[in-house]
């Protein structure tokens, strides 16, 4: 099973390979994007979604297990900051 989950607090590709390296560890193959703040996870049958929260918040992060539709709201949300923030620059 995949699941997203949005971890708040990572300043650097440090933090990333962190969380990645700890998840990894008990089984579940993950890839966190730094800019998002969203990781995509496998979960294993036996790994449950309250112990991914808790193996990330063990390292100094705020989680949460996104749904669709909080999904696509972030995901638009930060398009939308982008857009913006390029036509600051302009």
């Amino acid at each position: 099973m995949e699941i997203k989950v949005k971890i708040t607090g990572m300043h650097c590709s440090s933090c990333v390979r962190r969380i990645e390296k700890k998840l990894e560890k008990i089984g579940a193959k993950t890839k966190v994007n730094l800019v998002t703040e969203i990781a995509t996870i496998q979960l294993k049958n036996d790994l449950s979604k309250e112990t991914i929260i808790s193996e990330i918040e063990k390292l100094g992060y705020s989680a949460q297990i996104l749904d669709e539709n909080s999904l696509n709201h972030l995901l638009n949300t930060n398009k939308f900051q982008e857009k913006n923030s390029q036509l600051d620059q302009k």
